[in-house]
């Protein structure tokens, strides 16, 4: 079996990281595009007493997952800049 393309999810934790390494990886070998993904849950953006609105909260969770998404591409360009067989990744944010 051959896979063509890779979904990763990632977050803030040491598993993610690992996911993007691992996942990279078997991109590179199997000459398969890589996709990022990081989700952000609306139903955590209400807290009354932060003093934020929802709609604040959900714009600065959208930002530093766009951040994170960055931060690991730049990762997984500099891990394989050499073998250039990683196709270039796609990220997405979603907001569910």
């Amino acid at each position: 079996m051959s896979f063509q393309r890779i979904l990763i999810a990632v977050d803030e934790g040491p598993v993610a990281a690992r996911a993007v390494h691992t996942g990279t990886e078997l991109a590179r070998s199997l000459r398969a595009e890589v996709a990022l993904i990081h989700a952000v849950d609306p139903a955590f953006s209400y807290a009354p007493e932060s003093g934020f609105s929802p709609n604040q909260v959900i714009a600065r969770a959208e930002r530093d997952g766009k951040k994170l998404l960055a931060r690991f591409r730049r990762q997984m360009s500099l891990q394989f800049a050499a073998a250039a067989l990683v196709k270039p990744s796609t990220a997405c944010l979603l907001a569910v």
